[in-house]
């Protein structure tokens, strides 16, 4: 508490759990000193350090550096995020490396005041102020008792989307006419011409003027009201439509528009004749550009940082097709956006999509890429964050819902003593894909459910098997004879196991209990699975399978609860009435037949990024 009280009469300052948990994994990524970037909101004099990154050459976004250290890795982040502090692993706060961080930071700040924070190895944080030229200690506390955000309403976030039009000389030595060709994008983005349409809204924002009831001096708060109504039209119409909105339904969605014919007077076409061969490579590159601002930021600022988004955009690209031009067979980038570990926002990151040559570009062939990427967000490497399958679908396309038990309450109204699912998943059941597997196929449902646990976190690209592919699986292991396959036959957890590991490779564990009853003494085992590996977990038992996605195990009082996931549901895909009518809730004990025997199918999280 007292340490509370010191920061907040420094500067008003908070973390995001996922910032919180990055600086706690500093000594666990590398065994050298790391030195980086604080990034964070500022709104009302209040700072909210949202994420961390490590600075230095070979973190550089492309192997190399292209702009400034600062410039290059605001690249990766929103416009209205900017470097708030600095964090290091070093002895020494008043180095000349530290200072330098700290001259970039107070570039970005009217604030004279720049946190510092000395990470140790033990989970203790020094934390420092810098301030009228000479560094300041405050407090030694525990990185976990940092004041965690809890206030998330004073900040909006906007969705820019846009695609990038471009004509690239591919002929070695021509490198200054891709430049031009970038230069002169970034020059009609933050041209007269731009218009950038609030959809749901009518409001169109320009330089100067806006059309839709709004005024340059109105604020991102009086925008609300117009999209609130529309936007819920709109959900409704997509939801209609078997289309699941919820990755993006947080994002105000913008889209940039441009006048045609330029800002100048009518002219007289001209054609230049170039009497040179060179190759030249026509690319269109669809963009989501991200936007974090205050609620109470006006249209007339806003607009600039719907320009910096998309000029941050083009700056990526440009370097990304700088560094592909020198190679023999130049690749065309894509752009992608992660949000590992919720962050509070995704991330920006450009890879090599495919090459001039149609060749596409393999996920191996990214490993170095994304084990870069690893260390310089902070983030263990035994799992992916950074494969394209792991990047925010914005679309938000598919019949299925997903992570169905978010928003339910922990028993007791604490996680503490809950483990849950890591990550992503899809909600699979009875009737789904116009295929009637009332009665029998809830094994089945549980199977690709856990498939797709596999496909969201990024270990596979294959599609959720159907039934069918599925028995025609078992059949060819030597499981199940060959008139299975088309058959309503039950499988169980072993087969479960056997078609993850002979379709993509995953281990997995069986455990056994003789009843229901006993399902209550392994709350510690359980428990040990969802912190370890994280992955859905397959129940069988008597008729019924259903899938365990996590436990709240109390070690003192041994009482236990489990986070069920039931297949057999049959109705319409809403998550209030799924929660409400307990097909995906909280169970005791008693859920379980104390007569019928039980087998679990625990997968294993592959260790590879």
């Amino acid at each position: 508490r007292r340490y509370r009280t010191i920061l907040v009469l420094v500067m008003d300052w908070s973390f995001s759990q996922s910032a919180v948990f990055q600086m706690s994994n500093v000594h666990s990524t590398s065994g050298s000193l790391l030195c980086g970037y604080l990034m964070g909101t500022v709104y009302d004099n209040c700072r909210t350090i949202h994420c961390c990154i490590t600075s230095g050459t070979e973190h550089s976004a492309y192997g190399r550096q292209i702009l400034g250290e600062i410039e290059e890795l605001q690249l990766y982040f929103p416009a209205g995020v900017v470097p708030v502090g600095v964090y290091t692993s070093e002895p020494s706060v008043d180095s000349s490396n530290i200072l330098s961080k700290v001259a970039h930071v107070q570039q970005y700040t009217e604030n004279d005041s720049i946190l510092i924070l000395q990470l140790q190895d033990d989970g203790i944080v020094n934390i420092h102020s810098y301030s009228n030229k000479a560094v300041t200690f405050i407090e030694t506390t525990n990185i976990h008792n940092l004041p965690v955000a809890t206030d998330h309403t004073k900040l909006v976030k906007f969705r820019v989307t846009a695609t990038l039009k471009m004509n690239v000389c591919t002929t070695p030595g021509k490198l200054q006419w891709t430049r031009d060709e970038f230069a002169r994008l970034e020059a009609l983005i933050k041209g007269k011409t731009s218009v950038f349409s609030v959809r749901d809204s009518g409001v169109l924002i320009q330089e100067n003027s806006i059309v839709g009831g709004l005024t340059l001096s109105s604020s991102c708060r009086d925008l609300m009201p117009q999209l609130s109504g529309n936007r819920d039209k709109t959900k409704q119409r997509r939801k209609d439509c078997g289309i699941d909105d919820r990755q993006s339904e947080d994002f105000i969605e913008v889209k940039w528009l441009t006048s045609l014919s330029g800002e100048s007077a009518a002219t007289a076409p001209v054609v230049h004749l170039l009497e040179e061969s060179d190759s030249w490579l026509d690319m269109k590159i669809p963009v989501n550009a991200i936007v974090v601002a205050s609620v109470e930021m006006e249209m007339g600022s806003l607009i600039e940082l719907f320009r910096l988004a998309l000029c941050r955009a083009v700056k990526a690209v440009t370097g990304l097709m700088e560094y592909s031009l020198k190679e023999v067979d130049p690749a065309v980038p894509a752009v992608y956006h992660f949000q590992p570990l919720s962050f509070s926002f995704p991330i920006m990151v450009l890879y090599p999509a495919r090459r001039v040559s149609g060749e596409e570009v393999t996920n191996s062939s990214l490993e170095e890429r994304r084990r870069q990427l690893h260390g310089q967000f902070l983030l263990p490497t035994d799992r992916p964050f950074f494969r394209p399958e792991n990047a925010v679908n914005f679309k938000g396309k598919g019949p299925y819902l997903l992570n169905v038990h978010e928003g339910l309450s922990f028993p007791g109204g604490s996680s503490e003593n809950s483990s849950i699912v890591h990550g992503r998943y899809s909600y699979h059941h009875y009737l789904h894909d116009r295929f009637d597997d009332n009665g029998w196929g809830c094994a089945y449902r549980s199977l690709q459910t856990i498939w797709s646990w596999f496909r969201y976190q990024g270990y596979t690209c294959l599609p959720v098997p159907t039934h069918r592919q599925i028995q025609e699986t078992l059949v060819s292991v030597g499981d199940k004879p060959a008139k299975f396959v088309g058959s309503r036959q039950w499988i169980g957890s072993s087969e479960v196991g056997m078609c993850l590991n002979t379709m993509l490779g995953i281990t997995y564990k069986i455990m056994f209990v003789n009843s229901g009853t006993e399902l209550e003494d392994k709350g510690r085992e359980l428990t040990t699975h969802f912190r370890t590996e994280g992955t859905p977990v397959m129940i069988g038992g008597g008729v019924l399978a259903h899938t365990i996605l996590g436990v709240d195990f109390n070690d003192k009082t041994g009482q236990i609860k489990f986070l069920i996931l039931d297949p057999h549901y049959t109705g319409a895909d809403n998550v209030k009435t799924i929660q409400k009518e307990g097909w995906c809730g909280w169970k005791g004990p008693s859920f379980w037949d104390k007569k019928a025997h039980y087998n679990l199918c625990l997968p294993q999280r592959p260790r590879e990024i």
